[in-house]
């Protein structure tokens, strides 16, 4: 502190001095031309007079570059092909220099010391790695609801990195009055951390309750009433650009007609960006397309950086160029190219010209947490049937119609029986969908419409809650993939013709890969030209894959019970138990 503060006032050499630099000021919303003195990690001195040097100065030339704070991503899922590490590496080469991460990956597959221990060691990244806690799997589960325990989520929230509980996806339990839900965010509030909603299309009368209740943002806007709605209430409102909502520039555009976009509880995030999405950038690109929109630049730097700082009150610390914040600073070429030249995190030039100057290693514990059996003993073709109980030619079944990537509906049409099963075979456009319990006790099947025109077979791990996801028109081929997959220790395997035509390998709890994001992203889009070929027309298949079984959306989902409707709660087709045990699971 003493060093910071003779630094400050000029008496002591600073380690970094940047010369003639023109700066985005968040606090006051203008270009600043100044000098900066840094000491440490923390920025000392921001000022018209020139600092003084040492021969143990490192003297920067500003002219030419407009400095940006450090970019800030306030709701990041990160364990989706990549690892947190592998995310973080790509997001210090675009700027992002602070990150609050989505815990629900690791918390459902580590235990609290090792999830803690994994928190420690990405603490010692340059980039600041924060994180959610999750009150809830996403997918209907009562297994799973013994993992949210109030005495577990204290332990997460006590943690220094740990800022917030949610997303609450399963926010309907809360606004029911569930006793485990109130104690946990009654725990977050008593801790001084935020409480972060997941609230697509809800009503005034909800968006109300849900306040009174402590959820104090939300990201899932989807039109720019939307996003009123929740300032109004006083709600920070994210406005998200991600693979399957990119609605960042709509609402942009609406919300400048109703000049609002000067506040400073807007934020803005990627959400959950998948490698295609992440080769346009992170943050950057964000700012670059909020800026296309109509967004004045100034005010844009700031959603990213000084607004999510104070939201989370880290404003002392992240957010700005500023005496006594920490040294994250970019160096731009222009303001409207918001990718950076230089990325300097904590004092240290840690990226130039998109090369990392640091390495950035996953935490041993998740390496080690990750290995283990899993899946049914014996894949057969027999675990892709649609029994039913009916004495007649024909039946109606339930048919889950993906509406776009995500969101689906469900319609009822008419089959042949034929010994005792549901012949689905001679319908165009059909795909048999199972979901398998990674422990091998049951299988979800059921028929899927508007995923893929020709798909022999594709079997996939990174469905939510971390069973196993088949899919396809030709058992024989499906379990041929499956077969594969469990070779492979988790990833994404596709079938054509009986060959494997396709895989990629997630063996870090079967939805994340150790090999570096540019190897990921080129295995990612031969996936995604794969199924484009295969028919594939809505935004993201990844993200079809991956909420299938997640009763957080509407209407249809596959789950451990059987095909469920969400709004009805109520079990449409049951789900077949395996006569078989499974492996043990360690993953």
């Amino acid at each position: 502190m003493q060093k910071l503060i003779a630094v400050a006032k000029r008496e002591q050499a600073g380690d970094v001095v940047i010369q003639h630099a023109t700066l985005i000021n968040v606090y006051t919303n203008e270009l600043m031309e100044a000098h900066i003195a840094i000491s440490g990690k923390h920025i000392a001195y921001v000022g018209s007079e020139l600092p003084p040097c040492s021969d143990h100065t490192l003297v920067i030339d500003g002219r030419g570059y407009v400095l940006s704070p450090g970019y800030f991503e306030p709701h990041a899922h990160s364990t989706l092909f990549f690892n947190p590490a592998t995310f973080a590496e790509k997001a210090l080469r675009h700027g992002t220099t602070a990150i609050v991460h989505d815990n629900l990956e690791l918390f459902m597959r580590l235990d609290e010391e090792q999830y803690l221990e994994a928190l420690d060691a990405f603490a010692k990244f340059p980039v600041k790695m924060f994180w959610g806690a999750r009150l809830d799997a996403q997918t209907a589960n009562d297994e799973m609801v013994r993992r949210f325990a109030p005495e577990r989520i204290r332990r997460l929230l006590a943690h220094p990195f740990v800022l917030q509980v949610g997303e609450l996806t399963d926010w309907p339990r809360l606004l029911a009055g569930d006793e485990q839900m109130i104690e946990n965010v009654l725990s977050a509030q008593s801790f001084g951390k935020r409480v972060e909603g997941h609230f697509p299309g809800a009503s005034g009368g909800t968006l109300n309750a849900a306040a009174a209740a402590g959820v104090r943002a939300c990201h899932e806007s989807i039109r720019s009433d939307d996003v009123i709605q929740r300032l109004r209430l006083g709600m920070y409102a994210t406005l998200r650009l991600s693979p399957i909502r990119p609605d960042l520039p709509e609402l942009v555009k609406g919300l400048l007609k109703e000049n609002i976009c000067w506040s400073n509880r807007l934020m803005m995030t990627t959400d959950g960006p998948t490698p295609p999405m992440l080769e346009k950038g992170l943050t950057d690109y964000l700012l670059r397309e909020a800026m296309e929109a109509g967004l004045e630049p100034i005010t844009a730097y700031r959603l990213v950086t000084l607004n999510p700082a104070t939201y989370y009150g880290l404003d002392g610390e992240l957010g700005g160029i500023a005496p006594g914040r920490l040294a994250d600073i970019l160096f731009l070429r222009d303001l409207r190219q918001p990718r950076p030249q230089k990325v300097m995190a904590e004092g240290k030039m840690v990226a130039e010209s998109d090369k990392l100057n640091v390495e950035l290693l996953l935490p041993e514990v998740i390496r080690v947490a990750s290995s283990g059996k899993y899946g049914p003993r014996k894949v057969e073709e027999s675990l892709f049937r649609l029994p039913v109980r009916t004495a007649q030619e024909q039946m109606e079944f339930p048919v889950i119609q993906l509406r776009d990537a995500v969101i689906t509906t469900v319609h009822m049409e008419t089959f042949p029986v034929r010994s005792g099963q549901l012949d689905w075979t001679s319908n165009e456009g059909l795909v048999l969908a199972s979901l398998i319990d990674r422990q091998g006790r049951w299988v979800c099947n059921g028929l899927l419409r508007g995923f893929a025109r020709q798909l022999d077979g594709l079997a996939a791990s990174v469905a939510v809650g971390g069973d196993l996801l088949v899919l396809g028109q030709d058992t024989a081929a499906m379990a041929k993939a499956l077969r594969r997959l469990l070779e492979l220790k988790g990833g994404v395997v596709l079938v054509d013709r009986q060959q494997v035509s396709f895989e990629i390998q997630l063996p870090i709890y079967s939805s994340m890969s150790p090999e570096p994001y540019d190897v990921i992203a080129a295995a990612a889009g031969q996936l995604y030209r794969h199924l484009r070929e295969a028919g594939y027309v809505h935004l993201d298949p990844v993200y079809s894959l991956m909420f299938l079984p997640a009763t957080h959306l509407p209407y249809v989902r596959l789950t451990p019970q059987g095909i469920y409707s969400v709004k009805e709660r109520q079990v449409l087709y049951p789900s077949i138990s395996l006569d078989h045990e499974g492996e043990n699971d360690d993953l």
